[in-house]
This record gives structure tokens, C-alpha cells and sequence, in this order.
């Protein structure tokens, strides 16, 4: 009994915070979602809801976050994965390069745009010019700073998992396998991706959060009215935010929150197909 009782001690700074820095603002944006303005309280129901959901805006901004995800995910999951292979096979040697790839995620953005910016929104970049000489289109050539951006600052973490997951596997079992005549590949495809399959759906979720937080580096990069190609869900909300039009951003955000929770729901509801198959 006492053992609960400080317990419930220390977890109450965490409850405290909890409470009121997550519950009580999910509950002020319902009741703000549900009427006309901050400024006029009348109940309007589910009419925010509709009205956001008809906003062309809002839904540019909803399929560029969610094509950013399904397109940025499988490159930077890949890239980890290659890069934690290639770690993996120099037997430890070298790990100051692993240290090395951590240091992105420590490093602020606000510190780091500027040189992209330098490279791939000046015009009169070498980086800008052979672009525009790849034939790619202006909506193509903003969204190449921000995926190098979001693959840069996240591989490292990913690398992370990965490489702590490689390892957990005995070496005993692709001693056995060569021994079988198992060449690279087939080793990989039936005991190394089997074995780290949990892991890779941690870092694939990992990536799918961090796709979504990639508003703060576009906004740095373009501000807050970007090219429509590169126009976030966080846009939208931060630019009503700044209009005061609370009913609009509390009714988007939810709306956002709700598919990115159903989305996470199939996503495990695979993982747990997939877990049982292997």
C-alpha cells in the first residue's frame, strides 16, 4: 500500500502535466470546433466540420502531408536500412560514423535551412540550375529540399534501431546457413529481415510521426504561404491561427487527428497479420 502510495506521488507532476497541457486543450478545442467564433459562442454543431472539409485549402493540404508520408517513408526506411546493413557488415569497425549520423537530430533546423535554402531556393545556385536543367518543374524542385531534409535529420535515429536489432541476431544462424550453401541474398530475405521485422515496424512507424512533423522545416524554407505542392495540413492551421479563426483550426486539427489515429489502428492491425504469418 505504501509502495502505491509513492507511486502515485511521483506520477502526479506527470498527471498534472497531462492534464493540463493535453486533456484540457483537447477538450477547449472540441467546445471551440463546435461553435461560430471565439468572439460569437453560438452552437453550430457539426457545420465547422463540413464547412473545413469543403475548403479546397484544407484538402490540398491534407493530400500533400499524407503523399509526403507515403512517398518520404519507404526512402528514408530504405536508406536506414541499407545504411544499418553496411554498419552491420564492417564488424564493428568504424563507428565513429554511426556517432555521425546522430548528429542531425541534435542539431536545431533553424541552423541548418539557411544552407539549404542557400542551394536549392537560390535561383542562381549550380544545385537550382541543374535541376531546371533536368527538366523539372517548379513544384517538383521545392520539394527536394525538404524530403533531403527530413531523410537527413531522421536516418540517423532509424540507423539506430536497426543496428541494435542486427545485432540481438546470433551469428550461429548465418554461420549454419552458409554452411548450407544460403548465399547473401537468401540469407537476408530468411533470417535477417524475418528477425528484425518488429524493429522495422517501429522504425516505419518512427518515420510515418516524423513525416508529419515536417511543417517547421517547410515553413523555414518557404514560410507560411508555400508552393501548393509543398502546402501542409500545419500550414493551414498555423495561418488560421494567426486569423484568430479558431472554429477553422480546432476543427482541422481534429479532423486530422482522427484520420492519422485510424491510420495508426490499420497500421498495427497489418503489423499483427504480418507478425503472425512470420
Amino acid at each position: 500500500m505504501k509502495m502505491n502510495r509513492k507511486m502515485l506521488l511521483l506520477s502526479l507532476p506527470f498527471l498534472a502535466g497531462f492534464l493540463l497541457f493535453y486533456i484540457l486543450p483537447l477538450f477547449y478545442s472540441l467546445y471551440y470546433s463546435a461553435i461560430e467564433s471565439a468572439f460569437f459562442p453560438k452552437w453550430v454543431g457539426f457545420q465547422n466540420y463540413i464547412a473545413v472539409l469543403q475548403n479546397q485549402y484544407y484538402r490540398l493540404a491534407l493530400w500533400n502531408t499524407f503523399e509526403f508520408a507515403w512517398t518520404g517513408v519507404p526512402v528514408l526506411t530504405l536508406v536506414a536500412l541499407i545504411l544499418s546493413l553496411l554498419f552491420h557488415g564492417m564488424g564493428g569497425k568504424h563507428g565513429w560514423l554511426r556517432g555521425a549520423f546522430v548528429l542531425p537530430m541534435l542539431l536545431p533546423s533553424a541552423s541548418v535551412v539557411p544552407i539549404f535554402r542557400h542551394f536549392f531556393t537560390d535561383y542562381n545556385s549550380p544545385v537550382q540550375l541543374a535541376m531546371l536543367g533536368l527538366g523539372m518543374s517548379q513544384s517538383q524542385i521545392v520539394r527536394v529540399p525538404v524530403y533531403l531534409l527530413y531523410v537527413w535529420k531522421n536516418v540517423g535515429f532509424n540507423v539506430i534501431l536497426l543496428m541494435a536489432a542486427l545485432l540481438m541476431i546470433p551469428r550461429d544462424i548465418y554461420e549454419a546457413a552458409a554452411l548450407d550453401g544460403a548465399r547473401n541474398f537468401r540469407r537476408f530475405r530468411s533470417i535477417t529481415l524475418p528477425l528484425i521485422t518488429p524493429t522495422l515496424f517501429f522504425v516505419v512507424l518512427m518515420s510515418i510521426v516524423q513525416s508529419l512533423r515536417i511543417f517547421k522545416e517547410a515553413y523555414l524554407l518557404y514560410g507560411a504561404y508555400p508552393d501548393t505542392s509543398i502546402y501542409m495540413v500545419q500550414h493551414y492551421m498555423n495561418n488560421h491561427f494567426f486569423k484568430l479563426n479558431y472554429q477553422n483550426l480546432t476543427s482541422g486539427g481534429l479532423i486530422f487527428a482522427v484520420i492519422v489515429y485510424l491510420l495508426v489502428l490499420l497500421y498495427y492491425y497489418f503489423e499483427r497479420r504480418m507478425d503472425a504469418t512470420l
